[in-house]
């Protein structure tokens, strides 16, 4: 028995055995709960902060990364007005579409609108802040610099767009300019219908002398324009639809035109009025300006070479980053 005594582990030296085994098991467990945390910071760090991939983007010889995009989007969505989708159309395309048409504009516009330098966008800035000339240039250097930084972008960047604004703003005073303050106008009813049947009836009860709007008021499926009888107003005879032109050409005022079949609905258009040197009102004076400027950016977009490379889960980053960077500024 006393032999067995001295061989045999005492309490004490057991209970040091276990406990040193609960602490090496700790250790391993609270070292392996480590390495998951560094993963899936890593994770974290490469899926919301650092650009998956650069070269997304090519404008000539110059290319943009993911952050480069998601920075102009997020400028756009805080100062410009918004970003919203358009369509099935992802965040990624609008701006990258965006960037190239700012590019057209800092290409071709210089030589029908003049050049704009630094010191061109820095007056431009300073006639936006409100400021007077007297002691108000000191205020602008200070303001001025905040206004970049609050922006997201670089001092380049945020150059390049205010820049391409003003350059924009020119060209359309410029087209302003060309437009005519007439043009030949015709309005126009519409009344949406469901089937080929209902148009037949409608044309039948219109001959017969029911009045349009009372049709419209009682058959149209287009809710927005039931309670003004179907009035579409007046329309520039360049600024309607192709199809809706086509259809109305030659009809007289008082007449129907050709039903006109427009997806699952049939369109019944009443010609009500024609004017052959009818006044612009100001919003179609917009409607020709702007015409004019995306004819003039299609054309432009052939002196630049540029290329979109954007996959999925780039425009997914992009999107998510804008969204943050957003949500981050505003307080969200």
């Amino acid at each position: 028995m006393a032999g067995q005594s001295q061989t045999s582990p005492s309490r004490r030296d057991q209970r040091e055995a276990s406990e040193r085994r609960q602490r090496l098991i700790v250790i391993a467990v609270v070292a392996s709960l480590s390495v998951v945390a560094l993963v899936l910071a890593s994770g974290l760090y490469v899926t919301q902060y650092r650009a998956p991939r650069a070269h997304v983007l090519t404008i000539d010889s110059r290319d943009y990364d993911t952050s480069a995009i998601a920075r102009r989007g997020t400028y756009l969505a805080l100062v410009e007005g918004g970003l919203r989708q358009q369509g099935a159309t992802p965040f990624a395309d609008i701006v990258a579409a965006l960037l190239i048409d700012e590019a057209v504009l800092r290409a071709a516009a210089p030589s029908i609108v003049g050049a704009v330098g630094d010191a061109e966008v820095e007056d431009e800035l300073f006639e936006r802040s409100g400021l007077t000339e007297e002691g108000g240039r000191a205020a602008f250097a200070e303001l001025l610099q905040t206004r970049i930084q609050d922006s997201g972008l670089s001092r380049d960047e945020f150059y390049e767009v205010i820049a391409a604004s003003v350059l924009r703003t020119r060209l359309e005073g410029n087209f302003e300019e060309a437009v005519e303050p007439t043009a030949p106008q015709v309005k126009l009813s519409r009344m949406r219908l469901s089937s080929e049947q209902e148009v037949d009836e409608v044309r039948q009860l219109h001959a017969d002398g029911e009045s349009f709007a009372d049709l419209v008021l009682a058959r149209t499926v287009d809710e927005a324009n039931r309670g003004n009888g179907g009035d579409r107003g007046w329309w520039v005879a360049g600024g309607l639809v192709p199809d809706v032109a086509n259809t109305i050409e030659g009809v007289e005022p008082g007449e129907l035109a050709p039903v006109l079949a427009t997806g699952i609905f049939f369109d019944l258009y009443l010609v009500t009025e024609r004017d052959p040197d009818r006044e612009l009102t100001g919003d179609q004076l917009a409607t020709e300006i702007r015409m004019l400027f995306i004819e003039w950016l299609d054309q432009g977009r052939r002196l630049i070479s540029s290329e979109v490379d954007i996959s999925g889960s780039e425009s997914d980053w992009i999107k998510d980053r804008i969204i943050a960077d957003v949500s981050r500024a505003v307080g969200g």
